[in-house]
């Protein structure tokens, strides 16, 4: 019987490492940032769509120009008012800010 484990965490909470060592042990793990890199950059859907939304710019040399697309994300969420964004506590003090939701 196969198990399914999923790993979250905040930024610098362990998350790779954990995965690292169940890797060092044999155990599959599908690291979900490294396909989501994978797919943005290869899939003509996504990419199409990306360029629609946000501009060609989104895209240099076929690879995600990730400086762009977080200056228009952060453009986008300082339109909305902050009643809108979605407040969370992270356990370690800070307050993760994601938005806006709706």
């Amino acid at each position: 019987m196969a198990i399914k484990v999923g790993i979250t965490g905040g930024i610098g909470s362990g998350k790779s490492v954990v995965s690292r060592l169940l890797g060092i042990m044999g155990i599959p793990v599908y690291i979900s940032d490294i396909e989501a890199k994978r797919i943005t950059n290869t899939d003509e859907v996504i990419h199409r769509e990306l360029c629609a939304l946000v501009g060609e710019e989104v895209f240099q040399n076929g690879e995600l120009n990730r400086p762009f697309l977080a200056t228009y994300m952060l453009g986008i969420r300082n339109a909305c008012a902050p009643s809108e964004w979605d407040y969370s506590s992270t356990g370690d003090g800070k307050i993760s800010v994601n938005g806006p939701v709706g």
